[in-house]
């Protein structure tokens, strides 16, 4: 057996967004409603999340979602990443359609 010597290029490869300074909404349907969020950008990083809109029955179903969408919120800002999709399989509908709406809204600010 023969052992390869040098790693590939793809894992020593790191792509680097930049994002435009600005505010940007992203929208999501889902089966109860929207959710919409609005997503700062400033100085190439995520500053700002707010939740504009966001479906009530899923708060009255789940008192924890309140909490829950805050620690990711906060977790994207920090980190500036919008979850892997490992993390996102083990999330919630709910919370898969907020990242979703983030997302549509980062990559609205894009520099192409």
């Amino acid at each position: 057996m023969k052992k390869r010597g040098e790693p590939t290029t793809s894992s020593n490869t790191f792509i680097y967004m930049q994002y435009k300074d600005g505010k940007y909404i992203g929208n999501e349907k889902t089966d109860k409603g929207n959710i919409q969020v609005e997503v700062t950008i400033k100085k190439n990083k995520i500053h700002e999340i707010k939740i504009l809109e966001f479906p009530q029955e899923y708060l009255a179903e789940n008192r924890e979602l309140e909490k829950e969408t805050a620690e990711v919120i906060n977790k994207i800002i920090k980190t500036q990443e919008i979850m892997s999709s490992e993390d996102m399989e083990r999330s919630s509908y709910v919370i898969n359609k907020l990242l979703k709406a983030i997302r549509i809204a980062v990559d609205q600010s894009l520099l192409q």
